[in-house]
């Protein structure tokens, strides 16, 4: 167990919180120090990429002024809930020196890692206080030929954090890409996995894996990378909900991703 939750609340509080916003069950909840596989679980965690500073932090927010935000989708697909304007993003610009090398150890220790991939559009993202979990999602549109990729050429996402921050990921949902609902039925339920980060560490997912960012009791800045294939073209910055309309094979994910 973490010994870095936010600092007033246990983890059975957290949970009680995130099964109202988005989640149906009580989550798992495990830090960055526990190990794990990228093509096993669907994720992986990086420790101490950068260190991060108050400096840092302050240099992203400053970000934020004077510069045309985009709002993220922060709503409740089960229930219908409005987006409710608590999260945005820019693109991450190098105006500063402790920008400069934060992003330059991240992009160094990125491309080590997946040689085959290119690291490209660092995006800053904010959270204001009381913002609500976001519906499970992907970063690429999972289609049947997604699913025939081979694990070296599926695209890749990393947050990063800066301050301590979570994210919801569905522990072997990358697997569920391509079944048919028939398949689909045999399926147990996945609770979702909450991954605390430290300041300085990455969780890298891969662009099939279903996940969703957290909810913040207070404003919170984060960054988000992709890391891309050649072998999958992206539609930049987008995302796309794990329940696509007018697919039936989709209730039975609904059954599955808690």
């Amino acid at each position: 167990m973490s010994a870095y939750y936010d600092s007033d609340e246990d983890v059975g509080t957290m949970a009680k919180r995130a099964r109202r916003g988005q989640v149906d069950d009580d989550p798992i909840v495990v830090n960055s120090d526990e190990k794990f596989h990228l093509h096993r679980d669907g994720f992986v965690v990086i420790n101490n990429i950068f260190e991060s500073s108050e400096t840092l932090v302050s240099a992203l927010h400053a970000q934020r002024v004077g510069t045309e935000v985009e709002e993220v989708f922060n709503y409740n697909d089960r229930s219908d809930q409005p987006n409710d304007g608590k999260r945005h993003q820019v693109p991450l610009r190098k105006t500063r020196k402790c920008i400069k090398d934060a992003f330059n150890k991240i992009v160094d220790c990125l491309q080590t890692k997946y040689p085959q991939h290119t690291v490209c559009d660092c995006n800053i993202i904010f959270s204001d206080a009381g913002c609500r979990i976001q519906a499970a999602h992907c970063d690429y549109s999972i289609d049947s030929s997604f699913a025939q990729l081979c694990d070296e050429d599926v695209p890749l996402g990393c947050l990063v954090a800066v301050e301590i921050c979570k994210l919801y990921v569905w522990r072997g949902s990358h697997r569920l890409s391509g079944l048919k609902e028939e398949l689909l039925k045999g399926v147990k339920e996945i609770k979702p996995t909450v991954i605390y980060l430290r300041p300085g560490d990455g969780i890298v997912f891969r662009g099939d894996t279903i996940h969703a960012g957290a909810e913040y009791k207070e404003r919170n800045v984060r960054l988000h990378v992709y890391i891309d294939s050649p072998a999958v073209n992206r539609e930049k910055n987008s995302t796309f909900l794990q329940r696509p309309e007018g697919d039936m094979s989709w209730t039975e994910m609904d059954r599955i991703i808690q």
